[in-house]
C-alpha cells in the first residue's frame, strides 16, 4: 500500500500537483539461523531491495529509449513510456535513499555485513539504538534542505542522467 501510494504521488507530482511524495515499507522477512553466513548475508539480502530498484529502473529507461526514439509523440506507446519516467526516477531514488548507511534502511545492514565482526556488533547496536534519529536528524531540513538531499541527490541526478539522457522525454 505505501509504496503504490508513493507512485502514486510522485505521478501526480510530475503532472504539477503540489503534493508531497509520502510512501513506506516493510522489511523482508528472513530466519538469521537459516543463513550459512549470517551477518554477509544478511547484508546481501538488504542489498537485493536497491539493486533491484536499480535494474528496475535501467529496463524500464531501455524502453523509454527505445520508443522515444521509434514512436511519434502522439502515439501510445510514447504516452506509456512518458509516464514511466517519474517510476524510473523514483525507483533510482529509493535504491539511493536506502542506501544511506542508517538502520532502519538496508544502507545499515549492509555497513554492519561489511565491518569486522567486534566493530559491526558495536556499530549495529548503536544503530538499532539511535538510527531513527539520526535518519529523522538527515531528513529534517535545516536552512531550506536536507542533508539527505544535499548528500543524494548529485547521486540520483548522475544515475538519472545516464538512464534518461537530456535529449530523452524530460
Amino acid at each position: 500500500m505505501g509504496t503504490t501510494l508513493l507512485l502514486f504521488l510522485v505521478i501526480l507530482r510530475s503532472f504539477g500537483y503540489p503534493v508531497i511524495p509520502f510512501g513506506w515499507a516493510k522489511p523482508v522477512q528472513f530466519d538469521p539461523y537459516n543463513l550459512k553466513s549470517p551477518k554477509r548475508d544478511a547484508a546481501l539480502i538488504s542489498f537485493a531491495g536497491p539493486l533491484s530498484n536499480l535494474l528496475l529502473a535501467a529496463i524500464l529507461s531501455l524502453f523509454v529509449q527505445l520508443v522515444s526514439a521509434t514512436q511519434s509523440p502522439l502515439s501510445l506507446p510514447f504516452l506509456i513510456a512518458t509516464l514511466l519516467i517519474p517510476t524510473i526516477a523514483l525507483n533510482v531514488v529509493l535504491a539511493i535513499f536506502n542506501l544511506i548507511p542508517v538502520h532502519p534502511l538496508d544502507g545499515g545492514k549492509i555497513l554492519v555485513g561489511l565491518l569486522p565482526e567486534k566493530d559491526s556488533r558495536k556499530v549495529d547496536m548503536f544503530l538499532r539504538r539511535y538510527g531513527i534519529m539520526i535518519l529523522v536528524l538527515l531528513i529534517f531540513p535545516f536552512r531550506g534542505s536536507s542533508a539527505v538531499s544535499v548528500l543524494i541527490t548529485p547521486i540520483i541526478s548522475a544515475i538519472l542522467g545516464v538512464l534518461l539522457p537530456s535529449s530523452q522525454l524530460i
